[in-house]
Protein backbone atom coordinates (compact mmCIF):
# COMPACT_ATOMS: atom_id res chain seq x y z
CA UNK A 1 0.00 0.00 0.00
CA UNK A 2 1.68 3.45 -1.06
CA UNK A 3 0.20 5.21 2.22
CA UNK A 4 2.16 2.88 4.59
CA UNK A 5 5.49 3.75 2.78
CA UNK A 6 6.95 6.84 4.35
CA UNK A 7 9.43 8.74 6.12
CA UNK A 8 9.48 9.64 9.07
CA UNK A 9 11.02 12.52 11.17
CA UNK A 10 12.82 14.41 8.91
CA UNK A 11 15.79 16.34 10.51
CA UNK A 12 18.29 19.16 8.76
CA UNK A 13 21.47 19.49 10.38
CA UNK A 14 24.28 21.77 10.12
CA UNK A 15 27.62 20.89 9.89
CA UNK A 16 30.95 22.14 10.48
CA UNK A 17 32.21 22.10 7.33
CA UNK A 18 31.05 24.72 5.29
CA UNK A 19 27.12 24.90 3.23
CA UNK A 20 27.00 21.31 4.27
CA UNK A 21 23.87 20.14 5.30
CA UNK A 22 22.97 16.52 7.19
CA UNK A 23 19.51 14.95 7.04
CA UNK A 24 18.67 12.50 8.53
CA UNK A 25 15.20 10.30 9.05
CA UNK A 26 13.10 7.32 10.34
CA UNK A 27 11.94 4.83 7.59
CA UNK A 28 8.49 3.86 8.99
CA UNK A 29 7.96 0.16 7.74
CA UNK A 30 4.73 -0.76 7.84
CA UNK A 31 4.52 -2.94 5.00
CA UNK A 32 6.66 -5.88 3.48
CA UNK A 33 8.53 -3.76 1.38
CA UNK A 34 12.17 -2.86 2.22
CA UNK A 35 13.38 0.60 0.35
CA UNK A 36 15.33 -0.11 -2.41
CA UNK A 37 16.85 3.85 -2.43
CA UNK A 38 16.11 7.33 -1.31
CA UNK A 39 14.86 10.26 -3.07
CA UNK A 40 15.48 13.79 -1.45
CA UNK A 41 14.32 16.95 -2.84
CA UNK A 42 14.84 20.74 -1.62
CA UNK A 43 12.68 23.72 -2.17
CA UNK A 44 13.97 27.56 -0.98
CA UNK A 45 12.00 30.64 0.64
CA UNK A 46 13.68 33.78 -0.36
CA UNK A 47 11.93 37.01 1.66
CA UNK A 48 11.24 39.91 -0.34
CA UNK A 49 13.00 42.70 0.56
CA UNK A 50 8.94 44.59 1.20
CA UNK A 51 8.12 43.01 4.52
CA UNK A 52 4.39 42.77 3.80
CA UNK A 53 4.69 41.09 0.46
CA UNK A 54 5.01 37.03 0.48
CA UNK A 55 8.45 35.06 -0.03
CA UNK A 56 9.58 34.15 -3.23
CA UNK A 57 9.26 29.96 -3.49
CA UNK A 58 11.08 27.59 -5.50
CA UNK A 59 9.73 24.73 -6.98
CA UNK A 60 10.47 21.22 -5.29
CA UNK A 61 13.73 19.81 -7.08
CA UNK A 62 15.67 16.80 -6.90
CA UNK A 63 18.79 17.26 -4.64
CA UNK A 64 19.79 13.94 -4.56
CA UNK A 65 18.63 10.18 -5.96
CA UNK A 66 18.90 6.66 -5.08
CA UNK A 67 20.08 7.60 -1.47
CA UNK A 68 20.82 3.78 0.56
CA UNK A 69 20.55 5.16 3.97
CA UNK A 70 18.44 6.94 6.38
CA UNK A 71 20.79 10.01 6.34
CA UNK A 72 22.44 11.57 3.54
CA UNK A 73 25.12 14.79 2.95
CA UNK A 74 23.67 17.74 0.82
CA UNK A 75 26.56 19.95 -0.18
CA UNK A 76 26.76 23.53 -1.70
CA UNK A 77 24.07 24.94 0.10
CA UNK A 78 24.01 28.96 -0.37
CA UNK A 79 25.05 31.11 2.88
CA UNK A 80 22.48 34.27 1.61
CA UNK A 81 19.19 34.51 2.99
CA UNK A 82 17.93 31.24 1.65
CA UNK A 83 15.82 29.03 3.87
CA UNK A 84 15.53 25.72 2.92
CA UNK A 85 12.90 22.40 3.30
CA UNK A 86 13.89 19.33 2.32
CA UNK A 87 11.76 16.03 1.95
CA UNK A 88 12.45 12.42 1.32
CA UNK A 89 10.53 9.49 -0.39
CA UNK A 90 11.65 5.94 -0.47
CA UNK A 91 11.92 3.58 -3.74
CA UNK A 92 10.77 -0.43 -3.16
CA UNK A 93 10.56 -3.22 -5.53
CA UNK A 94 6.73 -2.28 -5.56
CA UNK A 95 7.04 1.35 -6.40
CA UNK A 96 7.84 4.55 -4.83
CA UNK A 97 6.20 6.11 -1.63
CA UNK A 98 4.44 9.60 -1.20
CA UNK A 99 7.16 12.17 0.20
CA UNK A 100 7.67 13.07 4.03
CA UNK A 101 6.32 15.33 5.73
CA UNK A 102 8.90 18.64 4.35
CA UNK A 103 11.80 19.30 7.30
CA UNK A 104 11.07 22.70 9.18
CA UNK A 105 12.49 25.72 7.28
CA UNK A 106 16.43 25.90 7.37
CA UNK A 107 19.01 28.49 6.88
CA UNK A 108 22.52 28.14 7.25
CA UNK A 109 24.57 30.37 10.45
Amino acid sequence: KRKSLVATNVQAIERKSRRTVRLKWNWNLQSNSEPVFYVIEAQWTLPKTDSNQYELVSKWGFVKEEVSNTKAIIRNIQRDNRWYQFRVAAVTQHGDSTFSYPTAPFRLS
